[in-house]
C-alpha cells in the first residue's frame, strides 16, 4: 500500500473534492496569509466530521479523525492546525452532552456548517488550556466577558467562540470552571493582527479581544471547579494531543513522500524515516483506538499519550532534519516546499503542557499515580 494511503482514504470518504481543491492551489499559496484554504474546508470539507450522526454530523470515530488530520497535515499544514482546534472542540462538547442537553447547540454547528475558535492556551507553551486570561463577571441573565486570546486559529473565519474560563469565587457559578459560547459576529469581540511568521500563517492565529461581551446563561456551561473538573480537562487534553501531534505527523509524513517521489535517495535511508513515521502513528492510532472504547476520560491513557506525544516530536524532528539533508541544497534552493514543510512540523512544540514542566510531572506520575498538568 502507498504511503499515507490509509489515511488519504479517509480524509477522501468524508471530504471526497477536498484533497483535489487543495492540491490545484498548492502549498505555497496554500500557506500564505489570506489562503483559501479554511473557506475550501467550509465548502468541501468536514465541519461535522466529529459531530454525532442525529444531530447531523458524521459521527466518525477518533481513529478515523486522526487519520484525516493526519492526511490533510500533509496537504496543507496550516489549514490542518486551524481546523484540529475545531475538531477538538467539538469533540469536547459531545462529551459534555454526555450529562447535558446541548443538542440545540451541535445542530446548529452540523446544520450551519459553522467553524469553532478556542479560547484555550494551546498556542502558549507554558500556558494552560484551561486558564487563558479570559475574565467574567455576572449580569442579571448571564456573564460579561473580558480578555485577550492570542495566539488564536481561526481569528477571521471563525463562527462561533468557545472561550475556557474560571468565575470568581462570589459568583452565581461559585468559581466554577465554565465553557462559554460566543456567538463570533458579536459587535464587541475584537480581532487584530498578531502572527508575523510566515510558517502557518494561513492558520489565522492572530489576536481576538472580547469587550464587555454579554453571554446569556443559556450559552454558559459549568464543568466543575478547577480542583474537580480533571474529568473534563482529560477528555480535552486526550482530543487536542491526539489531534494536533496527528497533524504535525502528517506534515512530517510530507517530506517522506516528497523523498519517495524524488526516486534517487537511497532506500534504506526512506526505510528508516519510514519506520520512524510508522512507529508513531501506531502509538497514536493506539491512543484514539482506545478512546473509541471508551477511555476517554482516562488519566493513565492521557499519560501516555503525552510521552507519545513529546517522543513524536523528537521523530518529527529527526524526520525533517535527515529529509532536508537528503532532499539536497539544490532542492533547498529552488523549491519553498520542503523547508516551509519542514519548519512547520516542528511547531508541536509549541503547545502546551511544556515538556520541561511535563518530564517532572510523568515521573511523579510514575511514582504517585497522580497527575498535574500545570
Amino acid at each position: 500500500m502507498k504511503f499515507l494511503q490509509n489515511e488519504k482514504d479517509v480524509l477522501n470518504c468524508y471530504s471526497p473534492k477536498l484533497a483535489g481543491k487543495l492540491q490545484e492551489q498548492g502549498l505555497i499559496n496554500l500557506e500564505r496569509e489570506g489562503s483559501p484554504g479554511i473557506a475550501l474546508f467550509k465548502e468541501h470539507g468536514a465541519v461535522q466530521l466529529l459531530i454525532p450522526k442525529k444531530f447531523g454530523g458524521f459521527g466518525v470515530s477518533a481513529t478515523e479523525a486522526l487519520k484525516y488530520q493526519v492526511a490533510l497535515g500533509s496537504l496543507a499544514p496550516s489549514l490542518a492546525i486551524a481546523t484540529t482546534m475545531h475538531q477538538y472542540k467539538v469533540a469536547t462538547l459531545v462529551e459534555m452532552a454526555k450529562n447535558r442537553d446541548l443538542s440545540a447547540l451541535l445542530d446548529k454547528i452540523s446544520s450551519g456548517n459553522l467553524l469553532i475558535a478556542s479560547g484555550g492556551s494551546e498556542g502558549n507553551t507554558d500556558g494552560n488550556l484551561f486558564y487563558p486570561g479570559v475574565t467574567a463577571s455576572d449580569t442579571e441573565d448571564g456573564l460579561l466577558v473580558n480578555g485577550t486570546k492570542r495566539p488564536c486559529c481561526l481569528t477571521w473565519s471563525m463562527d462561533i467562540l468557545s472561550v475556557l474560563l474560571v468565575t470568581e469565587e462570589n459568583s452565581k457559578y461559585r468559581g466554577e470552571l465554565v465553557n462559554v459560547i460566543v456567538d463570533a459576529s458579536d459587535p464587541t469581540i475584537k480581532r487584530e493582527k498578531f502572527w508575523n511568521n510566515r510558517i502557518l500563517a494561513a492558520s489565522e492565529s492572530d489576536a481576538v479581544t472580547l469587550n464587555n461581551t454579554r453571554v446569556s446563561d443559556d450559552n454558559v456551561f459549568a464543568v466543575g471547579t478547577p480542583q474537580n473538573a480533571k474529568a473534563f480537562a482529560t477528555s480535552a487534553f486526550l482530543w487536542f494531543e491526539t489531534l494536533a501531534t496527528g497533524s504535525y505527523l502528517g506534515m512530517a509524513g510530507r517530506l517522506i513522500e516528497i523523498l519517495m517521489e524524488e526516486n534517487k535517495i537511497p532506500r534504506q535511508d526512506i526505510a528508516a524515516l519510514d519506520i520512524l513515521f510508522d512507529s508513531q502513528l501506531a502509538a497514536l492510532e493506539y491512543v484514539a483506538l482506545r478512546i473509541d472504547n471508551g477511555d476517554s476520560l482516562s488519566e493513565k491513557l492521557l499519560a501516555r499519550l503525552l510521552r507519545i506525544r513529546y517522543a513524536t516530536q523528537d521523530a518529527i524532528a529527526t524526520i525533517s532534519s535527515q529529509s532536508m539533508e537528503y532532499l539536497g541544497g539544490l532542492r533547498f534552493a529552488t523549491s519553498e516546499e520542503s523547508t516551509l514543510l519542514a519548519n512547520s512540523c516542528r511547531a508541536l512544540m509549541f503547545h502546551p503542557p511544556a515538556r520541561k514542566v511535563m518530564n517532572n510531572n510523568l515521573l511523579h506520575y510514575r511514582e504517585t499515580g497522580s497527575l498535574s498538568l500545570a
